[in-house]
């Protein structure tokens, strides 16, 4: 069988010889259809880094295919044929690939053993770029003209600030405002003119 029976068909004539050596007639022409080797792509496009599935059938059974990426003819990897001549495999995409269209080529050897390639096209896509990171907010300074509205105002009322005792500060009715002046200050002061009203007051008594 030479390579151009490869995928025709052609008929078989069968002639039956008797033990002793006599023809005892011919058998009816037989059919058989030749298949040639045929490959197919999982997907017919992927991107760098990305796989295709390779399946291939009519090769030459439990023999070793080679698979490669045409025009640069970069190596993808082999694969085995089963009983029947068939193989299925994945292969990576080189990730330095360039986009555009490509083929796939497998090689191999027919049914008959004669060498066989077979070649699909394939594109290779370009890789989606990432989403753009939104960019941090940059941080301003804090503007002094306006009120800090996380401070907590100072308490009001006889808690408040305003307010002096000689007690603990569990004591709220001996509380005495503060006026600014020490408290001993005052006492004095106030000692003096009491001492003062009570000499005028002698003094504007009537002498007996």
């Amino acid at each position: 069988m030479t390579p151009a029976d490869v995928g025709s068909t052609i008929r078989v004539l069968a002639t039956v010889i008797g033990p002793d050596g006599t023809a005892l007639g011919a058998s009816a022409p037989t059919a058989v259809v030749v298949a040639a080797p045929a490959v197919e792509l999982g997907s017919p496009a992927a991107a760098p880094g990305g796989t295709v599935t390779v399946t291939g059938t009519g090769f030459a059974p439990n023999t070793t295919v080679t698979v490669e990426l045409h025009p640069t003819a970069v190596a993808l990897g082999t694969a085995t044929t089963d009983d029947d001549g068939t193989f299925t495999a994945t292969f990576t995409v080189p990730g330095d690939a360039t986009a555009g269209d490509h083929q796939v080529v497998v090689s191999g050897a027919d049914v008959a053993g004669n060498p066989s390639t077979v070649s699909v096209a394939f594109e290779v896509t370009t890789l989606e770029a990432p989403p753009d990171t939104p960019e941090a907010p940059t941080p301003t300074a804090p503007n002094p003209d306006i009120l800090d509205t996380d401070e907590t105002p100072a308490p009001l009322g006889p808690a408040g600030p305003d307010f002096a005792t000689d007690r603990g500060p569990s004591s709220y009715g001996d509380r005495l405002p503060v006026t600014g002046a020490p408290l001993a200050t005052v006492l004095v002061a106030g000692l003096g003119l009491l001492a003062a009203g009570a000499t005028m007051r002698a003094g504007s008594r009537p002498r007996r």
